[in-house]
């Protein structure tokens, strides 16, 4: 495992596609960000997690996948990730993980955010699962003000104005680089 350095991270209808009514209100609701990230198709995300296999999960109800020889996480939402994807599609910074697209199970209105794959793991994990000895001092503050600065762009640059709610270390995800 590579030590992390900077840039810390805080993590449609198709063509001939029928919907059901459930699904194209919610589509209709997230219409408005369907240029932007991919729309994934569930059949894709269960094959990428082995049909959301336990061996698959990250954290939480949160999933490695590989989709097309890309590795992603894949977050499995019981409710409708409208309001998220509204926030995710303003938020463009180095230090918060990118939202690659969404999904949305037309069997039960499921929805699935697709996020890129942090590699080195979360901040919890390396403070205290025996990998704290490989975070110096200066990695610390590296990481402090990545986070500081992620945080800053979203409380200021986000309109409206974006606040967190849940940072812990186990929501601060690090990087290789």
């Amino acid at each position: 495992m590579e030590r992390p350095e900077d840039n810390q991270k805080i993590q449609f209808n198709r063509p001939g596609m029928l919907m059901k009514g459930n699904e194209v209100n919610l589509m209709a609701d997230v219409s408005y960000c369907l240029d932007k990230y991919r729309v994934f198709n569930i059949e894709e995300l269960r094959e990428a997690t082995d049909c959301f296999d336990e061996s698959c999960l990250i954290q939480g109800s949160v999933y490695k996948g590989s989709i097309n020889g890309g590795i992603y996480a894949i977050k499995k939402m019981k409710w409708n990730a409208c309001e998220e994807l509204k926030i995710l599609q303003k938020v463009n910074h180095g230090n918060l993980v990118k939202l690659e697209g969404f999904c949305i199970d037309p069997e039960d209105t499921t929805c699935y955010l697709v996020y890129e794959f942090i590699e080195n793991g979360c901040l919890y994990s390396w403070l205290h699962q025996n990998n704290n000895g490989k975070l110096n001092w200066k990695t610390r503050l590296r990481i402090a003000i990545d986070v500081a600065n992620g945080l800053q762009y979203i409380h200021e640059h986000t309109r409206p104005k974006v606040v967190h709610k849940d940072i812990k270390s186990s929501n601060i995800l690090l990087d290789s680089t």
